[in-house]
């Protein structure tokens, strides 16, 4: 069913994927969702139906060149030559809701389907009412989007859009691993890095014929750099370890390390900022804290030698520059990695914390 090229099979792609979303939820937990999404359903037609009367006669078209339409943000140096050379890239000046024909025809194939979810049928119908808002305001040649792959709603987006001579692009954005929420979606076109995501999508059962592959002009900046910081630097890129035995281990060690010369920075995730502050700074005693909103990765890279994280993307920006990546292994760490065919791990181009430590003889 999946497989074949017709409507029916992006909508049992994302019916696939949502059930990969909700597997771990209550029998409870879900009733009340669904009780509610009846209700939300209700007034969300009833109000976007009535203002799409007067928001579909607002369009406006650009005619020079192809143009693409951002529907999230995503900065320009993640973004491939082929695409940027390809389109004007608009960034949308306004966000809002269209229900026009061909969001009515999948509203009642997702009941006709779908009835027993109506939380499906929601996110479904809104999303897609999202988009028909940006068709309908720039009728756009192609619409733009990163980090999608994640969204149960992304093939029936993909559907809608090709209906109307649009191509859904997806555009990958950071790090992946084998995780079933990433699972059945289909695109137009989905640029990925490497071909080791095209093969681990495939295992999740993404649609084979979506993958181009390309490096971010970024990521082209960052293999130019050929030397290597001799010094002895290394930046923690924190972002989501919490645990506090975890965390003791590794500030444990970056004491240990800071004894042996090591100058150390901490850089915590611009998404987890207040986060950091409130919980994990009380950690960083005497070490630098790296502002990420006042220094670019890039730079954050170029002088540093060793980059520190449990999974993160910049382990593998930081091989592409020279720079050495080092693998939190606290606990079974490594091994679950490998289990989530993390390319790094996979490519054994990295040393594990505890060996960096046991190489300086801060055991």
């Amino acid at each position: 069913m999946i497989n074949k090229d017709n409507l029916e099979s992006y909508l049992y792609r994302s019916f696939s994927q949502y059930k990969c979303h909700i597997y771990k939820l209550s029998f409870i937990n879900l009733f009340i969702i669904n009780l509610f999404s009846i209700m939300a359903l209700l007034l969300f037609i009833l109000i976007v139906g009535f203002y799409s009367i007067f928001l579909k006669n607002k369009k406006q078209k650009f005619f020079k060149n192809k143009n693409a339409i951002l529907a999230n943000k995503l900065k320009e140096e993640l973004i491939p030559y082929s695409i940027s050379n390809k389109y004007r890239i608009i960034k949308s000046s306004s966000y809002g809701f269209i229900i026009d024909n061909d969001v009515l025809g999948l509203l009642k194939l997702s009941i006709r389907f779908f009835w027993f979810e109506p939380y499906f049928i929601l996110k479904s119908i809104v999303k897609v009412s999202f988009y028909s808002y940006l068709y309908n305001k720039y009728i756009p040649d192609s619409i733009i989007v990163c980090h999608a792959e994640a969204s149960f709603t992304s093939s029936i987006i993909t559907a809608y859009l090709e209906k109307k001579d649009v191509l859904h692009i997806n555009i990958m954005h950071g790090e992946k691993l084998f995780n079933i929420r990433d699972s059945f979606f289909r695109f137009s076109e989905f640029w990925v890095w490497n071909m080791h995501y095209v093969d681990l999508f495939k295992k999740l059962y993404a649609h084979k014929n979506q993958f181009k592959i390309e490096m971010p002009p970024l990521h082209e900046k960052m293999r130019k750099v050929i030397k290597s910081s001799k010094k002895k630097i290394l930046t923690y890129y924190w972002s989501a370890d919490n645990e506090k035995k975890e965390l003791l281990y590794i500030f444990n060690g970056l004491n240990k390390l800071r004894k042996k010369g090591f100058k150390i920075i901490i850089r915590y995730h611009p998404s987890y900022k207040e986060h950091f502050f409130r919980y994990i700074n009380s950690y960083c005693g005497n070490f630098i804290v790296e502002n990420p909103e006042s220094k670019n990765i890039y730079d954050s890279l170029l002088e540093t030698n060793y980059a520190l994280a449990t999974y993160s993307t910049v382990l593998l920006e930081a091989s592409m520059m020279g720079r050495i990546p080092v693998i939190n292994d606290y606990g079974d760490n490594i091994i679950m990695l490998e289990k989530l065919d993390y390319i790094l791990v996979k490519s054994k181009k990295y040393i594990t914390f505890s060996k960096l430590l046991k190489d300086y003889g801060c055991n």
